[in-house]
């Protein structure tokens, strides 16, 4: 499994690396596709997302008396902060595609 996270966390750099480069390349070259701000958005929701599922505690989501001081509204927590990472990772893609088919 950590070789999963490994691949996944080199494809993202990947990815920030190439927008940074095609930034800095649009910059120079004076060409008349401008980069606007919008364009960063769906990368730093992404980014965000990414965070967000890597820092979660995934066993708060089966949370019991035993293991959570309050199991409940544990349960509650883990699952509303994991469906906001959910919802933010989709409006990131669907604002990508967005962008994708407006250019």
């Amino acid at each position: 499994m950590r070789v999963f996270s490994c691949v996944g966390g080199f494809i993202f750099a990947m990815a920030w690396w190439v927008m940074v480069d095609a930034a800095v390349f649009v910059d120079i070259s004076h060409d008349q596709l401008k980069l606007e701000p919008v364009f960063w958005l769906p990368g730093v929701g992404t980014t965000i997302t990414f965070f967000i599922v890597v820092l979660m505690d995934w066993g708060a989501l089966h949370a019991d008396d035993l293991t959570h001081f309050r199991a409940r509204e544990t349960r509650l927590g883990a699952r509303a902060v994991l469906l906001f990472a959910i919802i933010l990772g989709l409006s990131s893609l669907a604002l990508s595609v967005w962008i994708l088919a407006e250019i």
